[in-house]
């Protein structure tokens, strides 16, 4: 007697995953090394292939474990047996993502409060874990690559200096989240700055240095020398004023301004340095100034 079996549908396929991943009410959350897996089952005479696709890709035959870029993604999937019946179609749609235990950084001043994602202020930083499967058990941290430490309170940084807080959360399980890391920049210190030129106290005659007096009386003209620097960002720029009025904008150095200027009796000279993040310096000097052009103007 012989026997025959009908076999007119297809395998069944599903999906799964080597890795992190969890369901996020629409989609999978996996991570980027979490790879992803296919399986058919047939109930009559056996798998014989699995075809995929990734989003609008052309369709690959299945044969191992594999990965997807960052992002969201549709994977589209089916299996056919050694009869060719087809199998449903099904996709799936996953996401590069945070799976498990979420660690987020926040810091006050929330955004930069100098120029160029510079601080010029203490940083505060404050670490707050969660996670959708177990309990936070601990959460750890390292400053600039140092010995990892338990946090339990706000870490204030306060140093000058480009600084890497890195981070991470450990739950009941022992599951350990990836280490993150954060670059914060402080530069809370003022540019250093000096008038070399005129010096406080002195004659100078066309710019030259003569002797020493009570007070600094200048005589025709005079480059104004300054002395600036600064050792976290560096200097930005260097402006020199005259009775308040802005005369020059030097932007490397040498910092010097050539006063000119047609004037007589009490001045005052102000140099102001700043730095790329934002900090102020200012030194000042009075000083008496003649510089005057004489005309004849005789009749004949």
């Amino acid at each position: 007697m012989e026997y025959y079996y009908l076999d007119n549908l297809g395998p069944e396929t599903h999906i799964d995953f080597d890795g992190p991943h969890e369901w996020n009410k629409t989609h999978w959350q996996i991570s980027s090394s979490t790879a992803i897996i296919l399986n058919a089952e047939d109930d009559g005479c056996g798998v014989k292939s699995i075809k995929y696709k990734i989003d609008n890709g052309n369709w690959n035959e299945y044969s191992e474990p594999f990965f997807v870029e960052d992002g969201r993604h549709t994977i589209y999937y089916y299996a056919t047996d050694l009869l060719n019946n087809f199998g449903k179609l099904t996709s799936s749609v996953v996401e590069i993502g945070e799976v498990g235990l979420r660690t987020t950084c926040r810091m006050e001043p929330e955004e930069p409060d100098g120029k160029d994602g510079w601080y010029i202020s203490d940083v505060t930083v404050y670490l707050i874990s969660h996670s959708d499967t177990s309990e936070i058990d601990k959460i750890y941290y390292s400053l600039d690559g140092g010995s990892w430490k338990e946090y339990s309170s706000p870490v204030k940084i306060s140093i000058d200096g480009t600084h890497t807080f890195s981070y991470y959360s450990v739950d009941k399980n022992g599951n350990a989240e990836s280490i993150k890391s954060k670059v914060i920049k402080i530069d809370k210190t003022a540019p250093l700055l000096t008038i070399k030129k005129p010096k406080d106290g002195y004659l100078y005659i066309f710019g030259r240095e003569i002797i020493p007096l009570k007070n600094t009386i200048i005589i025709g003209k005079i480059t104004v020398c300054a002395d600036a620097s600064d050792s976290t960002t560096g200097i930005e720029k260097v402006e020199f004023y005259l009775d308040g009025v802005l005369k020059s904008t030097v932007m490397e150095e040498p910092y010097g301004w050539l006063c000119k200027e047609q004037t007589l009796f009490m001045h005052n000279i102000r140099v102001i340095a700043y730095d790329n993040a934002g900090n102020v310096v200012s030194e000042e000097i009075k000083v008496q100034i003649y510089n005057v052009v004489f005309r004849n103007s005789y009749t004949h």
